[in-house]
């Protein structure tokens, strides 16, 4: 090694505790700081090294293996970066074995074990760091994490789960004990509330991370968007007014990065939800991003785009009980908008073929009336299926078959659409 602690002492790697304090003292004699101060250093920092029992473990360790250490630790980088999290498992306990106290190396471990979804090891590892380091707030995060995470492993059973959520929260409260000021921790807690479904109590600790600091920034706006995000799924339309409304407040003086920011957060939880075909979140969402507006006018015409797609999607379930328009008309339409947003319909196979032939026996007055009332009660659904009433319209008066796959090629505009936004975001 470059500068071998127990060679600066002038003393054997079997040195006693009262060997290593008497060699300090005789070298600090030779070697005052007024006269040799760079000499007086080194000496003291081998001294208290080399008198600290788990420091000087962890030095001998280092002297012994360091080489195989940092090839190994090469190794499980590499291995890391090429996903393979088993092989960067391996070397990780191999490094462990060589030196049992590098704390740092046993919690790159245990995110590992996260990663293959170990969740029982990985919690175990962090229990163990956080016992050797309680006031480590890093390491107590990383254990609300894992037991979080364990928590919802689906083959979980819900009173274990429950119990796994308790002992996350008593990991994030021990953190935000050592970082009170630190906003992402309660964010991290308040999330255990809404894998629960708690949407109350999690907007109420998102709100404690709001407040946790005097500082207005980026982080208020995610806290608050996440109060967004449970209080759609949540139906706390109060909660998710009063969130938008900070959110707006927070804006309206902010950089034009900041406008962006919020939008793209909203636009965000709307595509997943989107996604999930859960449309009247996603409706929601894409227009309280639209209505903020994104400085991309290429973005924001997407998100004008995806208001409606996501607008038709939640008016789906009003028109298939509509009374009030033809059930063969308001049918077809149906499918097409399913169509068009990639929804699956049950039974589909059933009714499609009754509905289409139902369709050519419509009078022109019960068409004109069910479309009317498709453009007054449901304007989404009519902005994107206006051109397919106007080909039923002609089909019936030619008395031709109706094809009722037509929307297939909006479908992947509709597709497009979220790809692109998921890319400009």
């Amino acid at each position: 090694m470059e500068s071998d602690l127990y060679e600066i002492l002038g003393i054997s790697s079997d040195a006693d505790h009262n060997t290593i304090r008497t060699a300090y003292f005789r070298m600090a004699r030779a070697h005052p700081p007024d006269r040799d101060p760079e000499t007086f250093e080194r000496v003291r920092q081998a001294y208290q090294t080399l008198s600290n029992r788990e420091a000087r473990q962890d030095y001998d360790a280092m002297r012994r293996f360091g080489g195989e250490i940092e090839e190994t630790l090469i190794k499980a980088e590499q291995a890391i970066a090429e996903d393979r999290n088993e092989d960067a498992v391996r070397a990780f306990k191999r490094v462990l074995v060589l030196n049992p106290r590098l704390d740092a190396v046993r919690d790159q471990l245990a995110q590992c074990l996260l990663v293959l979804k170990r969740h029982p090891e990985a919690v175990q590892v962090l229990q163990t760091l956080v016992k050797r380091t309680p006031d480590n707030a890093v390491y107590w995060c990383h254990l609300g994490l894992a037991l979080s995470r364990w928590a919802n492993d689906g083959d979980t059973r819900q009173n274990e789960a429950a119990a796994r959520f308790a002992r996350a929260r008593d990991a994030y409260s021990r953190t935000i004990q050592l970082e009170p000021h630190n906003p992402d921790l309660y964010r991290e807690l308040a999330w255990t509330y809404v894998f629960q479904l708690d949407h109350a109590k999690a907007i109420e600790w998102f709100r404690k991370g709001i407040n946790a600091d005097d500082k207005v920034d980026l982080f208020d706006i995610d806290a608050l968007t996440d109060i967004c995000f449970v209080a759609a799924w949540g139906n706390l339309d109060s909660e998710f007014q009063a969130a938008y409304e900070s959110i707006t407040g927070i804006i309206s003086d902010g950089p034009e990065d900041a406008r962006d920011y919020a939008a793209r957060c909203l636009a965000r939880h709307g595509s997943d939800a989107h996604s999930k075909h859960v449309f009247s979140v996603s409706w929601r969402f894409f227009r309280a991003a639209h209505a903020i507006g994104l400085s991309d006018p290429e973005a924001q015409s997407i998100l004008g785009r995806l208001v409606t797609s996501a607008g038709a999607g939640s008016e789906m379930d009003r028109l298939a009980a509509d009374d009030s328009i033809n059930l063969p008309f308001r049918t077809v339409i149906y499918l097409f908008v399913a169509d068009v947003l990639d929804y699956p319909v049950s039974g589909r196979a059933g009714f499609e073929g009754k509905a289409q032939a139902s369709l050519m026996s419509i009078d022109h007055t019960s068409l004109e009336r069910s479309t009317r009332a498709l453009r007054l009660s449901y304007p989404n659904i009519y902005v994107i299926a206006k051109d397919y009433v106007d080909s039923i319209k002609q089909t019936i008066n030619g008395r031709r078959p109706v094809n009722t796959g037509s929307g297939c090629m909006i479908s992947v505009l509709v597709t497009l659409a979220i790809a692109a936004l998921a890319l400009i975001l």
